[in-house]
């Protein structure tokens, strides 16, 4: 079986094709803000399973399905190479495009987050972004399931205060937007001048940041994450000085969630997306496009290998690499690629990330000062490569060996 996620607050033309182009034979239904409008492009072919939910409805209900069925005796073990789940990209720039992911890439990604965050059974995470989003499942699902820590859902957009501060995470991560979000509802209850006042006074100071985070929610919370989209420097300096240090991160889809993070947080990298993963190594070819290889790669565009023979890329023996380049230009001609965390903004070998206080499109040579401005200082003292293909490498090296990218094994079935 393979899991095809589909967003909820997708229309009905996305929700035919999706099922339609990975030739899904039975949808699970959950929860759905309009039920009636995405009823219609179901086929009556499929086989539909209602979860729990007053809105959700199908031909059969997943509580009579496990009431009447027994239980697994011998679950299936699959092989890393097997297909695990296809995620369709948001379909911005045209037609979703299906994501491969394989069990083996899932499991390192799942596996590098949980050790970059130190998770452990006493974990305790809050998921609310769509669990159709790579980074809910390989940043938080699958790594909270992978060190047996517990994690809460939110009820609705309603109860989240509430139901933040119910579950105390001890690990918080967020999208820009809601950051700013929290920064008003803090300065609806205290206004700006005044807090910069308070906070100013050394002892009082530590005590209003202290309740401010258990207002929150966030009183029992040891790091926070920022990802999605470019955060401003401004309110990432702003969090600092309520003992909140956001750790800024980056991946794709295409690597199986995360690749670069501030994580552990570390003051000197505050407006970077830190270091790679342990594992995960990024280099910048000759015409000046960010490469990434990684064993969370995808293994194919789901029925597009032409799109596939485009995103991968063989230089000398370090093979594959991820195409992360040339989706257009700036203002200034350089071509940049708008991927995940802002603009990576590439000249000739040159790499910048534009973020929203920093709007100048002029990029900056890659060499030891081009990457610590863009991984931070101790990523760019680690991003030295013995071999000299120019990689940077959380292990200091990239070993110089191609990496087999096995072919996507066709399941019998898909399920969304």
């Amino acid at each position: 079986m393979v899991s095809v996620p589909i967003y909820p607050t997708a229309n009905a033309d996305t929700v035919a094709y999706i099922l339609g182009h990975s030739e899904a034979k039975a949808v699970f239904i959950g929860k759905l803000d309009e039920p009636d409008a995405l009823g219609k492009a179901i086929p009556d072919s499929l086989a539909t399973i209602a979860f729990p939910y007053p809105s959700a409805s199908g031909r059969s209900a997943w509580n009579d399905l496990i009431a009447a069925a027994e239980p697994i005796v011998s679950p299936y073990e699959p092989s890393p190479g097997d297909v695990m789940t296809i995620l369709y990209t948001s379909g911005s720039t045209g037609r979703p495009k299906g994501v491969v992911i394989s069990y083996g890439a899932y499991h390192y990604g799942c596996s590098a987050a949980q050790s970059v965050a130190d998770l452990g059974p006493d974990s305790r995470l809050l998921s609310y972004l769509p669990l159709a989003h790579v980074t809910e499942r390989a940043v938080i699902v699958g790594p909270s399931i992978y060190a047996g820590a517990r994690i809460f859902f939110v009820e609705s957009l309603h109860t989240f205060p509430r139901d933040l501060k119910f579950a105390s995470p001890t690990i918080f991560g967020s999208v820009p937007r809601l950051w700013v979000k929290f920064q008003s509802g803090i300065h609806a209850r205290i206004p700006p001048r005044k807090l910069r006042v308070l906070l100013a006074i050394p002892v009082v100071g530590r005590l209003v940041a202290r309740k401010i985070r258990a207002g929150m929610g966030w009183e029992n919370c040891q790091a926070f994450g920022s990802g999605t989209a470019p955060i401003s420097l401004h309110t990432l300096e702003w969090y600092r000085r309520l003992g909140v240090n956001i750790s800024e991160g980056w991946g794709m889809t295409e690597t199986s969630g995360l690749s670069c993070t501030n994580l552990p947080f570390r003051a000197n990298r505050l407006g970077t997306i830190g270091v790679p993963l342990d594992g995960t190594e990024l280099k910048i070819s000759d015409e000046g496009e960010l490469l990434i290889r990684s064993p969370g790669l995808f293994t194919e565009y789901y029925k597009q290998p032409e799109l596939t023979a485009e995103a991968f890329t063989e230089v000398g023996r370090i093979l594959p690499y991820r195409r992360q380049g040339r989706v257009g230009r700036t203002p200034r001609g350089l071509p940049h690629h708008r991927a995940g965390q802002g603009h990576f903004q590439i000249g000739k070998r040159q790499v910048r990330r534009a973020r929203p206080d920093r709007e100048s499109p002029v990029g900056e040579p890659l060499d030891r000062t081009g990457l610590r401005r863009w991984l931070g200082p101790a990523g760019a003292d680690r991003a030295r490569c013995p071999v000299g293909c120019g990689t940077a490498s959380a292990q200091g090296n990239c070993r110089g060996e191609p990496r087999e990218n096995p072919p996507g094994n066709q399941p019998a079935s898909r399920v969304a």
